[in-house]
This record gives structure tokens, C-alpha cells and sequence, in this order.
């Protein structure tokens, strides 16, 4: 096997959210770990490369993250940005419990 650049794997990772499969257009899409070893032409796949991977990726514009196992989301970050904010206050809520809670540890 050849070994690829992360970021070639980033850019073929961004051409198949770009190809047409399983009824969408394009967009989100799962990869297993086997699957970004493929992508990668390595025998064995490192948690650095996959992190380089991830990040070549976020500079062309995609969130690729760890779902759970070997399983990885890849999703547009312009997407996650359209997501709900959590508020401020929820956030104090939240705050406030933890710090209750640590006081009574």
C-alpha cells in the first residue's frame, strides 16, 4: 500500500460528501476507521493521521468527528454553525449546579 497525504484524504473525503449515494445529492455522510485506512493506503491507521486528516478536512470546510468505535461523522461546518445556540442563561443554570455540587463534594 502507498501511503496518501492527509490531505489528499481530506480531499477525496470532501469529493464523496459532494457524490451522489444512499437517495441524497450530497452531504453528511458516516466513514468507519477502516474506511479512512482505505482512504489513506495504510496498513494501520494512527490517531495522528486521523487527526490530520480531521483537520486538512476543517480547512476545506468539513467537521469530521469521532461518532463512536470506529465510526466518524463528516458534516459541513456551515451546517453545525445553522445548529440551535444554547443560551446564556441555560449555560448559568448549569454553571451555577456544578458549582453547588463541587461545594458539597
Amino acid at each position: 500500500m502507498h501511503n496518501i497525504t492527509p490531505f489528499s484524504v481530506a480531499e477525496n473525503i470532501a469529493d464523496i460528501h459532494e457524490c451522489v449515494f444512499g437517495g441524497k445529492s450530497r452531504g453528511r455522510l458516516i466513514l468507519t476507521k477502516s474506511d479512512l485506512r482505505s482512504l489513506s493506503g495504510r496498513k494501520k491507521l494512527e490517531d495522528s493521521i486521523i487527526q490530520e486528516i480531521i483537520s486538512e478536512a476543517s480547512e476545506m470546510g468539513l467537521i469530521i468527528f469521532s461518532i463512536s468505535g470506529d465510526y466518524y461523522g463528516v458534516i459541513e461546518s456551515k451546517k453545525c454553525l445553522a445548529w440551535r445556540k444554547c443560551t446564556n442563561s441555560i449555560i448559568e443554570r448549569y454553571s451555577k449546579k456544578n458549582q453547588v455540587e463541587a461545594r458539597s463534594i
